[in-house]
C-alpha cells in the first residue's frame, strides 16, 4: 500500500512505528511471516552527512523495516550512474533482513564467533552482506530481542562512503551485491535452514 509522503524533514523510527501503527494492515498469522517494509522519503534524523555517516535502513521491531530511499537515491547520484539505486537498495533490504533473521548474534546464536567486537550485530568477515561501518543503537537491539517498544535508535546506521566503496569495489570484480559469508550462513543453518 503506498502512503501519502509524511512531510518531515527527517524521520526517527519511532515516527515510522507510529506511522506503521496507523497504517499496517497484514500480520503474522499462523505460519505465516508478515513484513512490514517503509520506504521513506524522508532520510534518519540521527545522520552526518559531515561525516558521511547515513541510515540506508533499519530493523526496528520484528517484523519491520524501514528503507530510506531518499538517502539511497542521493547516495546513487553521487556515483554517477555506477551503482544503481536498485543495486543499493538490494543491498540494504538484504541486510535489514539479515538482521531480521537474527544476524549477527541478534537472536541467531553463532556457531562461530565472528561478530565485529567494534560494531556489534555486524560480521568481521571481509565482504560479508553483513559487515557493515556503523553506528549502533544497543537499545534498538534489546527491542528487536526482547520485544520492548523502544524505536527510538536504529540498528544500524550504514557509512555512505563505505558502502559505495565496497560496491564499487566488487562491481570492478564483476559481483555488485555482497552476500553471507560461510559464518553468517552457517549460523542460519543451526536454525534449521537448507
Amino acid at each position: 500500500m503506498e502512503l501519502d509522503s509524511s512531510g518531515e524533514e527527517t524521520l526517527t523510527t519511532n515516527d515510522i512505528a507510529s506511522l506503521e501503527s496507523d497504517n499496517r494492515t497484514l500480520y503474522n498469522n499462523g505460519s505465516t511471516v508478515t513484513i512490514y517494509i517503509y520506504f521513506a522519503d524522508a532520510p534518519s534524523d540521527g545522520d552526518d552527512e559531515d561525516e558521511g555517516l547515513v541510515t540506508l535502513g533499519a530493523v526496528y521491531l520484528n517484523t519491520s523495516m524501514v528503507i530510506f530511499e531518499s538517502t539511497i537515491r542521493n547516495l546513487s547520484a553521487q556515483t554517477m550512474g555506477t551503482i544503481s539505486v536498485a543495486d543499493i537498495e538490494t543491498a540494504t533490504l538484504n541486510h535489514e533482513f539479515g538482521h531480521l533473521f537474527g544476524l549477527v548474534d541478534l537472536g541467531t546464536e553463532q556457531v562461530n564467533i565472528h561478530e565485529d567486537p567494534e560494531a556489534p550485530n555486524h560480521c568481521i568477515v571481509e565482504g560479508c552482506l553483513m559487515r557493515a561501518a556503523l553506528q549502533f543503537g544497543s537499545a534498538t537491539s534489546r527491542a528487536l530481542v526482547s520485544g520492548e517498544k523502544d524505536t527510538s535508535k536504529p540498528i544500524c546506521a550504514l557509512s555512505g562512503k563505505s558502502v559505495l566503496k565496497m560496491m564499487d569495489t566488487r562491481s570492478a570484480m564483476g559481483v555488485l551485491n555482497p552476500g553471507l559469508d560461510p559464518e553468517c550462513i552457517l549460523d542460519i543453518q543451526g536454525n534449521g535452514a537448507r
